[in-house]
């Protein structure tokens, strides 16, 4: 077993299939006696129904064949076969990569793969998250986080059967007692084995080199978000702050505004009663009212623009006030909608981590 046959999980029962039936795939009765095959071929089936977990057991060139035989019933052309097992050995391909791309190809499509092999379209719906943007990243971390212990066994597992594998080829060799062009080539498929032994645990190092690069990227995300969270609060406080002592002045001008009030209804009073006086002097001094009744109407008239002047400053200072102290809440408002939206992404990021920051 592979680490792609964790993808598969609660596999569903194989589609029947009713489009054109390719020929079965060629089997080993011709091969010689002698041959030995370290994997049995994939049995062919008459109604072509796999599990896609069926062939992810197989290993190199003996998964390339079941590939093959169990997508496009049929063998591989040399070509196929060449590129094919470069990809796999290369690590340009996965085992459930290759799969799919053969399912998806017209060949794949006309044979009706994905209903054929249970599990072969969960393992595609699962490629389709993965490429999403942000919630396809996630996945990968939390995926390799979940699947690493899996992982681990499966190398395990796969060391077992490489060993396995090698002393099979100890006991033909010591059963047969092949010649040395025989002995040779079967040195170099243990030395083949050990190799992708050796890659495969080199594979795992560098999994786990990318599961904590990939924490401690998220770990930077969730710090740089919780900064600016922090600065937000800050400059909300201090926004506060502001609106409050603009309230304080505010308030202020308002008892400025109600003590001029009251001196300019002083002031009138005043001039009431400086009238009444000029009218009893007006009395006595027939002479000389009509110069002073003129002194008394130029006098209210300067007084009343004095008013006038005054009350339209004191509506201007009160209407830049209100403007300011509107300007203000608008600012506290919009930090505010500002943190609320930090805090959610933080609240997400938690989540998409399972709470562990």
């Amino acid at each position: 077993m592979t680490s792609e046959a964790t993808q598969i999980q609660d596999e569903p029962q194989p589609q029947q299939h009713d489009g054109p039936v390719a020929p079965p795939p060629p089997s080993a009765a011709d091969e010689p006696a002698e041959v030995l095959r370290l994997q049995p071929r994939l049995a062919p089936r008459a109604d072509g129904l796999y599990y896609v977990h069926e062939i992810l057991a197989y290993h190199d060139e003996a998964f390339v064949e079941a590939a093959y035989a169990s997508v496009l019933r049929r063998a591989p052309t040399p070509e196929e076969f060449q590129q094919t097992i470069g990809d796999l050995r290369g690590g340009a391909r996965e085992k459930i990569d290759i799969l799919r791309d053969l399912a998806r190809s017209s060949e794949g499509r006309s044979l009706s793969a994905f209903e054929r092999i249970a599990g072969l379209r969960q393992s595609r719906l699962a490629e389709m998250a993965r490429s999403l943007p942000v919630v396809g990243h996630l996945w990968q971390i939390l995926a390799a986080v979940v699947r690493l212990p899996t992982a681990l066994r499966h190398q395990r597992q796969f060391e077992a059967y490489a060993l396995a594998q090698q002393q099979i080829i100890a006991d033909h060799i010591n059963v047969r007692r092949l010649g040395d062009s025989v002995a040779a080539e079967l040195r170099l498929a243990i030395d083949d084995a050990s190799a992708a032994v050796s890659m495969l645990s080199d594979s795992l190092a560098e999994i786990s080199a990318r599961h904590g690069e990939r924490q401690s990227r998220l770990a930077q995300r969730i710090e740089h978000t919780a900064a600016q969270l922090e600065q937000a609060t800050r400059r909300t406080e201090e926004a506060e702050r502001r609106l409050a002592g603009h309230d304080a002045r505010l308030d202020d001008h308002a008892g400025w505004f109600a003590e001029f009030s009251r001196g300019l209804e002083e002031h009138g009073r005043q001039l009431e009663d400086q009238g009444r006086q000029l009218g009893a002097h007006a009395a006595q001094l027939a002479g000389h009212g009509r110069r002073l009744d003129a002194q008394q109407e130029f006098l209210i008239r300067e007084q009343q623009a004095i008013v006038e002047a005054q009350k339209a400053a004191l509506a201007a200072a009160e209407e830049d006030l209100r403007e300011t102290a509107s300007e203000q809440r608008r600012e506290t408002d919009a930090l505010a909608a500002r943190v609320d939206e930090l805090r959610a992404a933080i609240d997400a990021a938690r989540e998409a981590v399972g709470g562990k920051v």
